[in-house]
């Protein structure tokens, strides 16, 4: 059995760990990464593969339909964005503070209902922040895409795979800002 003061130093090293965490994503200067640029594509691919068992089909036909998804997911596996995630500066955030503003603006002029204008506004967010956050991994200093508009043309599984690479790397979540 663990003694008192066992239990109170693993009590403190569990307390520690969202205060660790933190300060590892506070002094993380990017991040590279890899991802499929059309990931939504992907993985129709291959779960059509794994489906086509279940089709009344010859076994040439099931399998020159294998060979062809197969190669379709060579072929998607190979286009990849290979970029770097930086944190925002403050000069980004304010920059995406306004392209966020602008889909509210835009919304409201359009009188969407209220689930589109909160779409429009959290997609105009996802798209400001890969585009300052993403750079050229050769270039850090320079930015992936040329307009952020362009980061909109992205496959939306492509798109939140990057923001969820960002969130998990920069954000610091509510118990480590709470422990920090």
């Amino acid at each position: 059995m663990a003694t008192d003061k066992e239990k109170s130093g693993i009590e403190n090293l569990a307390d520690e760990a969202p205060a660790l965490q933190a300060y590892k994503k506070l002094q993380l200067t990017h991040v590279d990464i890899e991802v499929p640029e059309v990931k939504s594509a992907l993985s129709v691919s291959e779960e059509s593969i794994k489906l086509i068992d279940q089709l009344e089909m010859s076994k040439e036909e099931k399998d020159k339909a294998k060979k062809d998804l197969k190669e379709k997911v060579a072929e998607l596996l190979d286009r990849k964005i290979i970029a770097t995630l930086v944190p925002l500066s403050v000069h980004d955030i304010i920059m995406v503070r306004g392209y966020v503003a602008e889909a509210a603006k835009r919304a409201a002029a359009a009188n969407f209902d209220e689930d589109v204008s909160m779409f429009m506004v959290a997609e105009a967010e996802l798209c400001a922040t890969i585009f300052y956050a993403l750079r050229k991994r050769d270039s850090r200093k320079e930015h992936y895409f040329d307009a952020a508009e362009d980061v909109a043309t992205l496959d939306q599984e492509t798109k939140e795979e990057i923001g969820l690479l960002y969130r998990e790397n920069f954000i610091l979540t509510e118990d480590e800002r709470k422990k920090s």
